[in-house]
């Protein structure tokens, strides 16, 4: 995480190797297809997306549920963040959650 980000407004995705990538409130999506793009993840995106028969079949389900990435996020711009993810979460996802003031309890299932 960059060093002069507030982890108070700390939004993005979360690796699980515990990589951290920051993104903006409303660009969740963008930000998903480029770590898509960024790590080589596009052509099994691709399979994937044809693959499924729902209008939530986007980069941001993609990384959830195929990739294991968490989003931390304020979806309802209330200065709660939560974290959308599948469970269990990677130790280095977890320590990272911890280190910035969410914890496990903090997770939802889905996007």
């Amino acid at each position: 995480m960059p060093k002069d980000m507030n982890t108070a407004d700390m939004e993005g995705w979360l690796a699980p190797d515990g990589t951290f990538f920051p993104s903006a409130w409303g660009e969740h999506g963008v930000a998903a297809l480029d770590i898509i793009d960024e790590n080589g993840y596009y052509p099994p995106f691709r399979e994937w997306r044809k693959a499924q028969d729902s209008v939530w079949a986007d980069g941001r389900e993609y990384l959830v549920s195929m990739r294991h990435y968490c989003l931390i996020h304020d979806p309802g711009l209330t200065g709660e963040r939560i974290v959308s993810g599948k469970v269990p979460i990677s130790k280095a996802q977890e320590d990272f959650l911890l280190a910035h003031g969410l914890t496990c309890n903090d997770i939802v299932s889905h996007l």
